[in-house]
């Protein structure tokens, strides 16, 4: 003979079952597993990821500004250090200004195009290559608009080792801006 809900439920309490804790988990589990399951499909956990570059494209290069001035200042990189310099010397804000023009007309360049985060990761990638990848980035960025153009041009017309710092910088701040948006 089986024991009802509420007989079962007395004989937790008058001691008759002593191991009750495995029972109580039970109970609480089927209770509250929907509540728990709702709130995560609710808050969208089990939605498949969508990248942000498919929700906001960007439109104007004020827009693209403020991506990338924001992206700067959360990445901005300790270039000298990487680049062997000693590590008292310091030069991280004039790197983020000197970077935040090139960035900007790339990410303005990106969001012209259909997968704007595929060209900007790929653009980028291709500034540590040399002469080449900054002549590259001028003639897309110039291909989209001339005034932006001038601030990769600006960049590409350092001396090697700058270029190369300039586009550290530029790679981190993207490198941050594609971890933010798979998450």
């Amino acid at each position: 003979m089986s024991a009802t809900f509420g007989e079962t439920f007395q004989l937790l309490f008058d001691g008759t079952i002593k191991h009750w804790w495995p029972v109580y988990l039970a109970a609480s589990l089927m209770i509250f597993m929907p509540v728990v399951v709702a709130r995560i499909e609710e808050i969208g956990l089990l939605r498949p990821a969508v990248r942000v570059e498919e929700l906001r494209p960007l439109m104007s290069a004020s827009e693209a500004r403020a991506l990338a001035t924001s992206l700067l200042m959360a990445t901005t990189p300790d270039v000298p250090r990487l680049a062997g310099a000693p590590v008292d010397f310091d030069e991280k804000g004039l790197w983020r200004e000197i970077a935040e023009g090139a960035l900007t007309a790339l990410i303005y360049t990106a969001s012209q195009h259909p997968r704007p985060l595929v060209w900007l990761e790929d653009m980028v990638s291709r500034l540590g290559a040399g002469d080449a990848g900054w002549a590259e980035a001028a003639e897309a960025v110039g291909a989209v608009d001339s005034a932006l153009c001038q601030w990769v041009k600006g960049a590409s017309v350092m001396c090697r080792r700058q270029r190369y710092s300039v586009g550290l910088v530029v790679r981190e701040a993207v490198l941050l801006y594609e971890a933010e948006t798979k998450r």
